[in-house]
């Protein structure tokens, strides 16, 4: 008799060892269940994974999926192929493991675009479909190798997400000693988002170096235009620039990642313009491969969420000045404490939009926090105060842009 045991985890990766093809699994309690019989049913397998998945109500992060059995001669009782159709539009490992035996191979797999498509109109899976763990650590290797190229860097440093990751990175691989980390200092940047990266750049152990940028003084930048995010990058870059030539360092880099060529993003023509590379983009790092391995890396960034410059939030066309920026960092200063956590307040002159998860605009809408908002808002010199009832978007005041704007900026 055969008896097939599953068990579906969250998982992380703790290590590989390639020789041996032994995966060391760290993570939740698992979830077990089991089915006995000579012939297991594969329907039944897959429908009761997805219980226990969509029950505990992790749809799209990182599982693995390994059995066990007590005939040798059948290492695969369960389709891996079926199994991948399932959870292929989240992340799945399939590790075959025998009775006494150690474990014997190793399959990354994803699902066909009709099954994801299904799976997403059902509301079963997120909606960014990623490759297995084992690409991830293969992406991993491919940004050391990349880094290993480049020698001594400058980095492009804010303290978020992927350019405290990319610190992270290059300080493991190159060492701190071959890495500075610059960090622009202007209107535009919160305080609470320098003493972040401060604070990040201290825990993973790399040299930081406080560069003034006044891009406000800059009329193509202040003017607001479809291209400002063009004009602050280059500022920024060619400062950098004369840092590592000075400094003697061979590259300058900066943290856009592989989600980023799919969005407007002028910037991104800044660093092409001045040969500024793009480690994470280069190894096809996603923003969700980036928070996975900041978690692995002990990252506090790991979960924070994204936080662009404070020019980001005034609407296109309104003059960028030091004064609408003060403004909007006190207002979101103001939401944070309150208890918010992703939200924007966006800059539309008299007026001051806030944005918020869907699941707070009930929340941020009662009394006595509403009253308090509209209190705080107009003493900051706001003569209206509303909330957009579509909640959070990043980037939302791109959505005025047309298609042609947005291709002539890129």
């Amino acid at each position: 008799m055969s008896r097939a045991n599953f068990v579906v985890r969250q998982k992380y990766w703790a290590g590989l060892d390639s020789n041996q093809r032994k995966l060391t699994l760290m993570g939740l309690q698992p979830i077990p269940f089991s089915h006995s019989g000579t012939d297991p049913d594969i329907s039944y397998c897959v429908l009761r994974i997805a219980y226990c998945v969509m029950r505990i109500g992790l749809r799209s992060t990182t599982w693995v999926v390994y059995f066990l059995t007590a005939n040798p001669a059948r290492k695969n009782p369960v389709s891996p192929r079926i199994l991948c159709c399932f959870f292929g539009a989240g992340r799945l490992v399939v590790l075959y493991k025998t009775a006494g035996i150690g474990y014997d191979s190793l399959l990354v797999c994803r699902c066909s675009s009709m099954v994801e498509r299904s799976f997403r109109k059902a509301e079963v899976v997120g909606p960014t479909p990623t490759i297995g763990c084992m690409a991830l650590e293969q992406k991993y290797n491919q940004l050391q190798q990349i880094l290993k190229g480049l020698g001594k860097v400058v980095i492009a440093y804010s303290g978020g997400v992927d350019s405290t990751f990319l610190l992270k990175a290059a300080v493991d691989t190159l060492g701190a000693g071959n890495v500075l980390a610059c960090i622009g200092v202007s209107a535009s940047l919160a305080q609470s988002q320098y003493a972040q990266a401060l604070e990040c750049a201290k825990i993973i152990g790399a040299e930081v170096q406080e560069v003034q940028v006044d891009e406000v003084a800059d009329s193509k930048y202040s003017a607001n235009k479809a291209d400002r995010c063009f004009h602050c990058k280059s500022h920024l870059f060619n400062n950098l620039i004369d840092i590592a030539r000075k400094k003697s360092f061979n590259h300058v880099l900066c943290g856009s990642n592989f989600d980023d060529e799919d969005d407007y993003r002028p910037g991104n023509r800044a660093a092409r313009a001045l040969n500024v590379r793009c480690p994470l983009m280069e190894a096809e790092l996603t923003k969700a491969d980036i928070r996975q391995l900041s978690r692995d890396l002990d990252l506090p960034t790991a979960d924070v969420p994204a936080s662009p410059c404070l020019a980001s939030r005034v609407a296109y066309g309104l003059e960028i000045t030091e004064g609408r920026l003060k403004q909007i960092e006190l207002a979101e200063d103001f939401l944070r404490q309150m208890g918010f956590v992703e939200f924007r307040v966006r800059h539309h002159d008299k007026l001051a939009r806030i944005e918020v998860d869907r699941k707070d605009i009930e929340k941020i809408t009662a009394e006595p926090a509403r009253s308090q908002i509209v209190e705080k808002l107009k003493s900051l010199g706001f003569k209206f105060v509303a909330v957009d009832l579509q909640g959070f978007r990043s980037g939302s005041l791109n959505e005025s842009l047309s298609e042609a704007e947005k291709q002539k900026n890129l």
